[in-house]
């Protein structure tokens, strides 16, 4: 079973449902977290307390086209071809270069290009960890400082690691913020879709953003809504909820929590200690398991 935890905007808790839900899970079954939110990682930090070991660091590349002038005759294909306008000829000077900070890497020039002027060359995006933290298995993915193709350190994760995750009853996946061609990805090809928002106007908004994408794309997989921080605005809570009932019977709401907050802090899921809150992961699982 694969589980996504998406969320329109960053900052509402898809991180602490995550490692909450695959903590519990993994009482009952071979349990794997995939943290695809690779510019901002952050799962390790809620499981600090399991003593986390890092089994393998793996580095990701993505094509980098380099240009032999001495084979170029200015076609123009290779300009007239990038999606990303990437590629500029000076024809006064003759010559051809990359916009580095424009090109995504898809390799386009180097097939149209019938003289072989463009080669491969490589260029690291991040790096994928898989780690083992206590009874659950990590896969990490985080995208080098500086660069902003997220997307190929996320689709090396997704993609790369698919045979490796398939082995596990329960795969948790905690996308990154947004509606993106990313975020789609993961909710397609997931069973179990949490969207987490929480009780402000910008984090209802994001949520509608979710929503509109479920039902535009005809995603009808068994939906849990959780409303976070639930009591900081019961107003909104309530139209948060409304809208979700349009599409699910299973909403979830939490409230602001000192102790959750300090268990995010620390790195130890709530639901390893004796106190209240723990009930509301409990919740969760109940649904996901029903």
């Amino acid at each position: 079973m694969i589980i996504a935890v998406a969320g329109g905007k960053g900052g509402v808790g898809k991180t602490i449902i995550a490692s909450n839900i695959a903590i519990l899970l993994s009482r009952i079954g071979k349990t794997m977290i995939i943290d695809a939110d690779v510019d901002n990682p952050c799962i390790e930090n809620t499981l600090k307390v399991l003593n986390i070991q890092v089994l393998k660091i793996e580095e990701v590349y993505r094509f980098k086209p380099r240009i032999i002038i001495e084979k170029c005759d200015l076609c123009k294909k290779c300009v007239d071809t990038c999606p990303e306008n990437a590629i500029v000829i000076i024809p006064q000077m003759r010559n051809i270069f990359i916009i580095d900070t424009l090109c995504a890497g898809c390799g386009c020039c180097k097939l149209v290009c019938d003289r072989e002027a463009i080669v491969e060359d490589r260029e690291i995006e991040g790096t994928v960890k898989i780690c083992k933290a206590g009874t659950i298995d990590l896969i990490v993915g985080e995208l080098k400082p500086g660069e902003k193709r997220s997307y190929i350190v996320m689709t090396k994760i997704i993609e790369g690691y698919r045979d490796l995750y398939r082995n596990y009853d329960y795969t948790i996946i905690d996308a990154p913020p947004g509606t993106g061609a990313g975020v789609f990805s993961i909710l397609k090809n997931s069973d179990i879709h949490i969207i987490v928002t929480e009780a402000t106007r910008l984090g209802f908004s994001d949520f509608m953003k979710i929503m509109k994408l479920k039902i535009s794309k005809n995603l009808n997989q068994k939906t849990i809504v959780v409303i976070n921080k639930y009591d900081l605005n019961v107003e909104i809570s309530r139209e948060i909820e409304n809208e979700a009932r349009k599409i699910t019977n299973y909403v979830v709401r939490i409230p602001y929590s000192d102790n959750i907050a300090r268990s995010y802090m620390i790195g130890k899921p709530i639901v390893l200690e004796d106190l209240p809150e723990k009930k509301y992961f409990e919740d969760i699982t109940k649904i996901i398991l029903s």
